[in-house]
């Protein structure tokens, strides 16, 4: 279930927080697995769709968001890099 009232700025700021967790990761290499990183791009990818929705005049419907045990780690690692980390669906 998504939040009726998603936002331009809501999504590129979560989108901009994923990327840099992904960024980070990637430096720190054994801090996401694989399928973590997939799962990040899934939900980055599901928030460009929303994106592409709201530029259309449609009402965005996030269909993707990572597993909550995977945000605890994202919300973690956005911590160490000192980024604020906002979940769509709260």
């Amino acid at each position: 279930m998504t939040r009726p009232n998603l936002t331009r700025v809501d999504l590129v700021n979560r989108f901009s927080a994923l990327s840099d967790v992904l960024k980070w990761s990637l430096k720190h290499d054994q801090v996401l697995s694989a399928g973590q990183r997939i799962c990040i791009n899934q939900e980055r990818a599901a928030i460009l769709s929303c994106l592409n929705q709201i530029t259309e005049n449609k009402v965005p419907v996030l269909k993707y968001q990572i597993p909550k045990h995977l945000e605890q780690k994202v919300r973690f690692i956005g911590e160490k890099i000192k980024i604020p980390i906002s979940n769509l669906l709260i």
